[in-house]
């Protein structure tokens, strides 16, 4: 005899489907992470209430991503165990949480019709328009009070000054750019009214310009190669050149205005190709310390850290090697590095992590944590490819190329995004049109 769900299946769906917008929106405000927090319990709750686990056991054997998750947070809670800074460790395995809980309960529970996912991501576009209102708002606060009102270009405008919400403008950048990839996916592959369409490319247009005003520069260097080039190729796919050109046309011309104007925009962009200049790099060869000349940041610190880490790495034992330091002692490790290589600005003024999502993981959770990272994105390309769609796969490349050049899955903005969006894409639809939506590309 089965146990039967505490409220009917139909309720179960309803609250289902209500907790996944809810999570999508607070998404967007972790400066209040109880928010996100409580829309998952809510979520979680309500998938343990529905009762339906023989259904869910099924579901699972049948989805490898499920194991390779469950995997992958099981290293991480074994890492606690051989770190010697356990409490950083279990605050690193909390924080990864949604990794392995999303895949679970996304995947196992009641599939959307394509009409409840259209929901869901204008959802999100409006939760990223509400923070880009309340962006503004701030800032103009903040430039109120230093009496700098004559120009929307102060200093006051850019990078973390403008960023509402995120601890990091990179992140915030990151949401953006997706949220621009869900809208421009909808005017290629929907029969939009024109009013739909001018809405679509207004907002768009407005996203770009806030990630501009947002410069941080290797989101956006990204989002310039991903969105030209799968633009190009969409429109030559489904013939919508007028569109297609024109918007990349807008873009290109919105950029070039926000370089020609912004002395900031001029100035972050202009230190990408001085920081490839040898003198203008931390030395990391263990003969001079040169590191404490300035104050670093971007390329030059990302290059030194990535080295350091490959440092630390060399410098494990071969049990380390297989299993890692322990997700709680990378930090100390890269320090570690920095000491022997003479790097005081890393090794005694700062903490940081690799900057680098495979090496973090790598000198974390071992070769083995390494592989599953490298196989849990490998089954989402496959299905993205699988599926033929064109918005999970940017996703997905937009992510694997931002773990290049920040710890991705350290920082709770990461981890959700990394955790909740890719899983919607894995949800099956209902409805036929979902078949006939993902030929059109």
């Amino acid at each position: 005899m089965t146990n039967k769900p505490l409220l009917s299946p139909i309720i179960h769906e309803k609250i289902h489907f209500f907790a996944i917008i809810c999570v999508v929106i607070t998404m967007n405000f972790l400066n209040k992470p109880a928010f996100l927090s409580i829309s998952m319990i809510i979520a979680a709750l309500n998938w343990i209430l529905a009762n339906n686990f023989s259904e869910k056991i099924q579901i699972i054997k049948q989805k490898p991503i499920i194991w390779v998750a469950g995997a992958f947070l099981l290293l991480y809670g074994l890492s606690v165990f051989y770190s010697e800074n356990k409490g950083e460790a279990l605050t690193d395995l909390q924080l990864k949480l949604p990794i392995f809980l999303c895949p679970l309960m996304f995947l196992t529970s009641p599939k959307f019709t394509k009409k409840q996912l259209d929901i869901i991501f204008y959802a999100f576009i409006t939760a990223l328009l509400v923070g880009v209102f309340l962006s503004f708002l701030v800032a103009f606060k903040k430039n109120y009070a230093q009496n700098q009102l004559e120009t929307i270009i102060s200093p006051l405008f850019f990078y973390g000054n403008i960023s509402f919400g995120f601890s990091h403008a990179g992140y915030h950048s990151l949401y953006i750019i997706i949220g621009i990839f869900v809208l421009f996916d909808k005017i290629l592959h929907e029969n939009l009214s024109q009013i739909k369409l001018i809405i679509h490319i207004l907002l768009i247009l407005i996203f770009i310009g806030f990630l501009l005003l947002l410069s941080s520069r290797m989101p956006l260097l990204m989002f310039m190669l991903l969105f030209i080039s799968g633009v190009i190729y969409a429109i030559i796919k489904n013939k919508k050149y007028i569109i297609g050109f024109g918007i990349i046309g807008i873009m290109l011309l919105v950029f070039v205005s926000f370089l020609n104007y912004s002395e900031t925009g001029k100035r972050r962009f202009a230190y990408i190709l001085s920081s490839f200049n040898k003198e203008n790099l931390i030395s990391t060869d263990g003969t001079k310390d040169n590191s404490l000349a300035h104050d670093w940041d971007g390329i030059p610190l990302r290059i030194a850290l990535i080295e350091l880490t490959f440092n630390a790495i060399k410098n494990n034992t071969f049990g380390e090697f297989l299993f890692g330091v322990g997700n709680g002692d990378t930090e100390d490790n890269i320090i570690e590095a920095g000491n022997r290589q003479k790097v005081a600005f890393i090794a005694k003024h700062n903490r940081y992590d690799a900057h680098n999502q495979y090496l973090e993981t790598l000198l974390g959770t071992g070769i083995l944590g390494f592989c599953l990272l490298l196989m849990f994105l490998y089954l989402h390309f496959k299905e993205a490819i699988k599926q033929k769609n064109w918005l999970y796969l940017n996703v997905m490349l937009l992510l694997s190329l931002y773990f290049l050049t920040e710890a991705v899955l350290s920082v709770q903005q990461g981890v959700a995004i990394f955790g909740i969006f890719p899983c919607l894409f894995q949800i099956t639809q209902k409805e036929e049109n979902n078949n006939q939506y993902n030929e059109t590309l």
